[in-house]
């Protein structure tokens, strides 16, 4: 009886680990797809747009004034723009709703834990809080860049169409540039986009533990940002 109950638990067990190998395969198989898919393309997004927001945060706080700053500033905001809207698509695409206030967003990031995935989306402002406020702005964006992916000129045309007079785009870009230049929080926004930039890097890396022989670097300096930030702060860009 004893043999044969260690044989049942031995066979028991073997099975389950086959299985969970066999999904996990599976999935990590899926996760390559997605990841090229979303995940990267959002994390470079939001690692770009903190670059600007806080680019042309530097330039609003010079006290002198001058073509040149005003070329730069102008240059951030259309570099920042473009990048917001890289950041709506794949943000959308991996959400596929519209960020309401106290909502918490879906899990099926194919991370490596539930705990990962959920800080995630606790690290991920809310659209509201980069001036994007309807579906119909959101969509707009969305279907700005889609229409030209495969031009390979995907930023200049989006560009063109942002600078363009009276057109849809150039209303949300005016938008934009107006809420950056009044907002007292650009650097408290890219310090979160940072840190979901280094954040979604570790992850991805830990996915791919199995491959990689060294560890990936836990974004240590920038989770103690986001845990450094006010309750305040955190209620303005929505984080969980």
């Amino acid at each position: 009886m004893v043999s044969a109950g260690l044989k049942w638990w031995f066979d028991s067990v073997t099975l389950k680990t086959t299985y969970q190998l066999s999904v996990r395969s599976s999935m990590l198989k899926a996760f390559h797809s997605y990841a090229g898919n979303y995940i990267i393309p959002l994390s470079v997004a939001s690692g770009e747009l903190a670059s600007y927001l806080e680019q042309y945060e530097t330039l609003k706080q010079l006290e002198f004034e001058s073509a040149e700053k005003e070329k730069r500033k102008s240059e951030a905001a259309e570099r920042a723009f473009y990048h917001l809207t890289r950041f709506v698509k794949y943000r959308t695409a991996m959400t596929s709703t519209f960020s309401l206030r106290d909502v918490v967003p879906p899990l099926g990031v194919f991370l490596a834990t539930n705990v990962a995935e959920n800080r995630v989306w606790s690290w991920t402002p809310q659209l509201w809080a980069l001036n994007i406020w309807n579906l119909e702005d959101e969509a707009t964006l969305v279907d700005s860049l889609d229409t030209e992916r495969r031009s390979g000129n995907e930023a200049i045309a989006f560009l063109n169409s942002a600078r363009e007079d009276g057109s849809t785009l150039n209303r949300l870009f005016t938008s934009f540039v107006d809420w950056m230049e009044k907002n007292e929080h650009l650097r408290e926004l890219a310090t979160v986009l940072y840190a979901l930039h280094a954040l979604l890097s570790y992850e991805l890396a830990r996915v791919y533990s199995a491959w990689y022989k060294d560890d990936p670097r836990e974004p240590k300096e920038e989770i103690a940002a986001i845990e450094g930030l006010s309750k305040e702060a955190k209620d303005r860009m929505g984080l969980f």
